[in-house]
């Protein structure tokens, strides 16, 4: 029951109420308590419910999505540029289960977590929102950056018609 719980806490940041674990998360409980699934596949399949498709993949954009995933399953803020593009064209061209799976499934998430660890946040020293970098690659990937000249022709000066 612990580990379930701080799964919860892990994944969706938040204890779950009972009513929906009854009615979302029941059979997964089951199938974990009766080792039908290690708790690597527990998580896994907690990030591809619908509960978390419904608060953490809808509402947001995907540098969002990837960000929010990268806490969720691997403990920590998206790396750098590169792995931003490598998680949104997972998510163009899987969708969210297929992220999910790539996080779970990667070698990073093996060694830190294994079959049997709940994931959790690896950097407790930063301060509470953890993801002092997100905002900086997050403006590089989507905003104009200084780098670029653009307009790339000269501008023409305005002159007076009186």
């Amino acid at each position: 029951k612990m580990v379930i719980a701080a799964a919860y806490r892990q994944i969706f940041e938040r204890d779950i109420d009972a009513y929906i674990v009854r009615t979302e998360f029941s059979s997964l409980e089951s199938k974990l308590g009766n080792n039908e699934i290690n708790l690597k596949e527990f998580i896994e399949g907690l990030g591809c419910s619908q509960l978390y498709i419904k608060e953490f993949y809808t509402p947001y954009p995907n540098t969002k999505v990837i960000e929010l995933g990268t806490k969720h399953f691997l403990g920590r803020a998206p790396l750098n540029q590169v792995e931003i593009r490598k998680y949104n064209q997972i998510l163009a061209t899987s969708g969210i289960k297929g992220f999910i799976g790539a996080m779970v499934n990667s070698v990073e998430y093996s060694e830190m977590f294994g079959e049997d660890t709940v994931p959790y946040r690896r950097f407790p020293t930063l301060p509470a929102a953890n993801f002092p970098n997100t905002e900086r690659l997050y403006n590089q990937l989507t905003k104009q950056n200084e780098d670029l000249v653009v307009p790339s022709f000269e501008p023409v000066a305005v002159t007076d018609r009186s």
